[in-house]
């Protein structure tokens, strides 16, 4: 299993990704609530 954190403020998230043994895939990132970094997002994530 893989786990995707995400923590939501008014204008940034950050998100981070685990596997199920609690390893970090991927360092937390920060992202902007814009059309470009929520492609960029769902494009890293495959979805």
């Amino acid at each position: 299993m893989i786990a995707v954190g995400i923590d939501v403020s008014k204008s940034k998230s950050t998100t981070a990704i685990l596997n199920s043994d609690g390893e970090l895939l991927l360092k937390p990132i920060d992202f902007q609530h814009s059309r470009s970094d929520m492609s960029a997002l769902f494009s890293l994530l495959d979805i």
